[in-house]
């Protein structure tokens, strides 16, 4: 199936999205050294950091291990806009949040 050009058009994605990050306690070690996964170093204790809220530039940024304190975007865009002010945002990602979600 070939898509026209003239037959597509833009959506804005509608939420709730949430920005997600990873923290772990430490990289793991053998007697080799470090243990790599995908030629990255593997972490142990690792947990779901969700954005909790911003307190206006130049003002410290929070995050949550509680989704449900996490703070939600109505649209893609929100969340962009928000990842875009943050240290290290190659580093965090948008999930969309959905029912039954941890």
């Amino acid at each position: 199936m070939t898509l026209n050009k003239h037959d597509l058009s833009t959506q804005k994605p509608e939420g709730p999205f949430v920005l997600m990050t990873f923290q772990g306690d430490d990289i793991l070690r053998d007697d080799r050294g470090y243990v790599l996964m995908n030629g990255k170093p593997k972490w142990t204790g690792v947990a779901r950091l969700y954005f909790e809220h911003d307190l206006g530039e130049h003002k410290a940024k929070y995050w949550t291990r509680y989704l449900t304190g996490a703070q939600t975007f109505n649209t893609m865009d929100e969340a962009t806009a928000q990842l875009c002010k943050l240290k290290n945002p190659h580093l965090i990602r948008i999930r969309k949040l959905s029912k039954g979600a941890s």
